[in-house]
């Protein structure tokens, strides 16, 4: 979006477009990074705890639902320039969605949490690293 930056405000007329720039800074904060914050965390904290990651849930919920705030919000705040009526009070709809998101998958990983802490036979079993074999080139 960053580089459409200046062509937008210029078309629009704007010295310096606001509204493009504030969806330019929810698509890379809530975009990229919550989203790699939500996958990393998803991923590592089963690994932490010992769990099987295959007896998890694979939150696809919390995945779609912060996707579609997020394009939602910046959709919404682009369209403002041109209708602030009708898109700024749908905005409000766009975070209520990402706050769902990040509560269902902040619950789902306490319950990751809880699940290693009360039920150790779900714990995987300690794997021992293979031992390197020498292979000798003498003969």
């Amino acid at each position: 979006m960053l580089p459409f930056f200046l062509p937008y405000g210029f078309w629009t007329r704007q010295g310096f477009a606001h509204d493009y720039m504030a969806a330019y800074h929810h698509a890379y904060t809530v975009g990229f990074v919550s989203m790699m914050i939500v996958g990393v965390a998803s991923r590592v904290v089963p690994i932490l705890a010992g769990l099987d990651a295959s007896r998890l849930s694979r939150l696809w919920g919390p995945f779609l639902l912060l996707n579609i705030g997020c394009i939602g919000r910046v959709s919404l705040q682009i369209t403002a320039d041109w209708f602030p009526q009708v898109a700024f009070p749908l905005v409000g709809l766009t975070g209520f969605l990402e706050v769902a998101a990040l509560s269902w998958w902040g619950i789902e990983l306490w319950r990751v949490m809880n699940i290693a802490a009360n039920r150790p036979k779900l714990l995987v079993t300690s794997v021992q690293p293979a031992r390197p074999q020498l292979i000798s080139i003498a003969n």
